[in-house]
């Protein structure tokens, strides 16, 4: 069975590169372009694993991580946020929230996939 993957990025040409090189590796993928709308997708498809930008419109990236982990049904889906910020701030603040990982733009698509497969595989 495929697994599914939300990516919530509002720049609608790296969502769609995202969606691209993901879908190559099997993978089924969703995209939210904000977070009222990755927030829908989470209560009606099953997702196996959230791809998330940190800004975001009508509600970043920390407030659906947090909504994710403050659900039981949800808590157990692994998410990366994929930013471009970088300061130790940042990146603490995402963990807060319940991130399982943290990847910084502009990044290589084999270091996104290569997170993607630990996460799933770490998720079984």
């Amino acid at each position: 069975m495929k697994k599914c993957i939300l990516v919530v990025e509002d720049d609608h040409t790296l969502a769609g590169a995202v969606e691209a090189r993901l879908q190559s590796d099997g993978y089924e993928i969703i995209l939210a372009y904000d977070g009222e709308e990755a927030v829908e997708f989470i209560n009606k498809k099953n997702i196996d694993l959230a791809l998330l930008d940190v800004m975001l419109p009508k509600m970043n990236g920390h407030g659906v991580c947090a909504y994710i982990r403050s659900k039981k049904k949800f808590e157990h889906i692994p998410v990366i946020m994929m930013t471009a910020l970088n300061t130790m701030a940042d990146i603490d603040e995402a963990f807060r929230c319940g991130a399982n990982d943290y990847i910084v733009k502009p990044f290589s698509f084999e270091r996104l996939t290569s997170k993607v497969q630990k996460l799933l595989e770490q998720n079984k």
